[in-house]
């Protein structure tokens, strides 16, 4: 059975940057890229595995599902760090879209290979939803490589005119910022339905 959560405590936390750090660097073979200025690096805490940390882990709201005990998917949402997103230390956009505040940044995906095309991550996306309804926030922003613009314009994001744009130079794709608007609760209410239903 799934079951979606914040994270609540330490111990769940670190559950979930060991997770995310083994599908990036085990499963996808990724690592970011040294002296970026997200200051996104590894640490190796005492009697635990190696971890990601970067810039905005202190202003970082950590979402998971499990499958039974099994954590199968996890994201992050960040709120700005010296008034900037991540994204924005890569991608000006003030100037493409109205900035309604407050705003936060959805970021950090991971996902089982097994469930990628299952529910689990419906399931993540319903708990970004309610998080971002009880924290009145206005914008949701999301950085998606080119094969994610699709699955989040289905799931309600918008484009923004943003240019493509790469993090790091070893990236395999580049990415686009899109949006969902949190103020017109009718469109959210009705996404959260959507999203409810799917099988």
């Amino acid at each position: 059975m799934l079951v979606r959560k914040v994270a609540k405590n330490a111990a769940d936390i670190l559950k979930i940057k060991r997770f995310l750090y083994h599908c990036y660097v085990h499963d996808l073979k990724w690592i970011p890229a040294k002296d970026n200025v997200s200051q996104w690096h590894v640490v190796n805490p005492t009697d635990s595995l190696p971890i990601f940390a970067d810039f905005y882990d202190s202003h970082a709201t950590w979402i998971a599902v499990y499958d039974d005990e099994d954590l199968v998917a996890s994201c992050r949402i960040i709120k700005p760090k010296e008034k900037r997103l991540e994204f924005e230390l890569y991608q000006h956009i003030s100037n493409l879209i109205p900035l309604r505040m407050p705003r936060v940044e959805l970021n950090r995906f991971a996902v089982k290979s097994e469930y990628i095309h299952g529910r689990a991550v419906i399931e993540l996306f319903l708990e970004v939803l309610e998080h971002c309804l009880d924290e009145k926030i206005a914008t949701l922003f999301i950085s998606a490589p080119a094969a994610m613009v699709p699955i989040c314009l289905n799931l309600g994001f918008t484009e923004t005119k943003s240019q493509e744009f790469r993090y790091f130079p070893s990236d395999p794709q580049p990415s686009r910022i899109l949006c969902l608007d949190f103020t017109d609760r009718d469109r959210i209410e009705g996404i959260h339905r959507r999203c409810r239903n799917i099988s």
